[in-house]
């Protein structure tokens, strides 16, 4: 009855009465408007009030991301964008330019890297005509991360720098914060091999600003560099150090990612000392908090890799062997780096050697024409272990490249896993002298990195060749 009753009123009847409804509860309760925000957004839409419906859904969207809710928020962000004029207030246009910013964001939360992009490239125009604003240099931010997560790196450098800059022009310490988080994320990816100080002094930094702002993101972002810059430079023990701080702010702050993403990182550091067990009881432990496409796509590449090491052909084959692949949702995103080497070594584990060979080059190219030197080293560890049992030339040549990159880039670990793979190469191991020399500073640079089981197999190696 009451619907048949609400059909048959005119359209300019229903339009009153909404308005009236939606004055009456604004009236009624201002101090309560963000709980009231999704029915005042509804009721000044139907009166076709829209920039006050614009405002409340602006209110809306905020409040269900604060719960990190994120597909109401998406959906509110969406409704305040579509709502605001075309010609909008300074105050409006401002609030608008945040619903931006914040949907570019939600975006990302959802893994969809390329929506990031076009969407602030179709609103980035009328948000810049603000001038100078935390707004903009937000967008930017986030833009810029959209970049970086379809492997765009110089792109992305640009623009985040130019975040950077509006940011310290203006002094607002949350555009600078968010600048300086995607910019030391970034460079986790592009720094050469003197890159672990300066990580670590960037992320502290970042550390500092999230303790300002009480930025729940920001946290994770500079725990999750620290941990990066750690593994990077093989130094297992004390990365596993920052995955095991940041599950613990996360359990203080409740911020999902900050759990999820702790979990996934302290899943990689078991894998890393050969405790599978306890890599796949973290991953678990991620996915039980997971609550976005970002986690769960982070934590089907730790348990992908984790399947890799227990030569899990089929579980890590439908994990990890995506149609959707290099440049694409896991071109750049945390683990893809070691993921495609883990995939490419299953393939060849299950007797798909030529296939392996194949995946594995394309990795190794791509990353390497991307600017990922870390990513190309892992991918060309790989080729090189496969190509040792087939080529031994050809694998001699790709290790020592390896050895290179590595070299460059900080990665320590990586250069003793290069060494003990050519130790299996019987030309390599001809040369008696040689080989004994190179295992000898294999072992000695696994020991000053804290990464127990490393060091244990360069001195197994080298022993082994001594005893010869």
């Amino acid at each position: 009855m009451q619907d048949a009753i609400y059909n048959s009123l005119l359209a300019e009847d229903r339009q009153s009465l909404h308005a009236i409804v939606g004055d009456r509860i604004e009236a009624a309760f201002p101090n309560r408007l963000v709980e009231f925000s999704e029915e005042l957004s509804r009721h000044f839409e139907i009166a076709e009030q829209h920039v006050k419906s614009a405002r409340y859904a602006h209110m809306a969207a905020g409040k269900s991301f604060d719960l990190f809710a994120i597909r109401d928020a998406d959906l509110w962000y969406r409704k305040a964008i579509e709502l605001f004029p075309s010609e909008a207030d300074e105050g409006d246009e401002l609030l608008r330019a945040q619903a931006i910013s914040n949907h570019i964001q939600i975006s990302c939360w959802d893994a969809r890297f390329n929506d990031m992009i076009a969407l602030a490239g179709q609103e980035l125009s009328r948000v810049e005509a603000l001038g100078d604003t935390r707004e903009v240099s937000r967008t930017l931010s986030w833009l810029g991360e959209g970049h970086l997560n379809c492997s765009n790196f110089e792109s992305a450098e640009q623009i985040l720098t130019r975040a950077l800059e509006i940011g310290e022009r203006i002094d607002d310490l949350d555009s600078i914060g968010y600048a300086l988080g995607e910019l030391g994320w970034l460079r986790t990816i592009t720094i050469g091999g003197d890159s672990l100080v300066q990580l670590t002094n960037q992320a502290n930094r970042l550390l500092n600003v999230a303790g300002n702002l009480d930025d729940h993101y920001l946290e994770t972002l500079a725990h999750y560099i620290l941990w990066i810059a750690h593994v990077h430079g093989g130094y297992i023990e004390k990365a596993q150090v920052w995955a095991e701080r940041l599950i613990a702010r996360g359990q203080v702050s409740g911020y999902p990612p900050a759990l999820n993403w702790g979990y996934c990182m302290l899943s990689y550091c078991d894998v890393c000392n050969e405790n599978l067990e306890s890599a796949e009881q973290h991953v678990s432990a991620a996915r039980a908090v997971a609550q976005c496409a970002f986690d769960d796509l982070m934590t089907d590449l730790s348990l992908g890799i984790v399947k890799a090491r227990q030569r899990d052909i089929q579980a890590c084959r439908q994990l990890l062997g995506r149609s959707q692949r290099l440049g694409d949702q896991i071109g750049s995103l945390f683990f893809a780096y070691a993921s495609e080497a883990e995939y490419g070594r299953i393939l060849a584990a299950d007797g798909q050697v030529d296939k392996a060979i194949e995946w594995l080059e394309e990795s190794r190219t791509f990353f390497a024409q991307a600017g990922h030197v870390r990513a190309a080293a892992l991918s060309g560890l790989a080729l090189g272990d496969v190509l040792l049992t087939i080529d031994d030339g050809r694998a001699q040549a790709v290790l020592a490249d390896v050895i290179k990159d590595a070299a460059r880039s900080g990665m320590n670990a990586t250069n003793v896993e290069a060494v003990l793979a050519l130790n299996r190469s019987p030309a390599w191991r001809g040369d008696r002298r040689s080989a004994l020399a190179g295992l000898d500073q294999a072992r000695q640079s696994a020991r000053t990195l804290g990464w127990p089981s490393l060091e244990q197999r360069a001195t197994r190696a080298y022993e082994a060749a001594r005893a010869c």
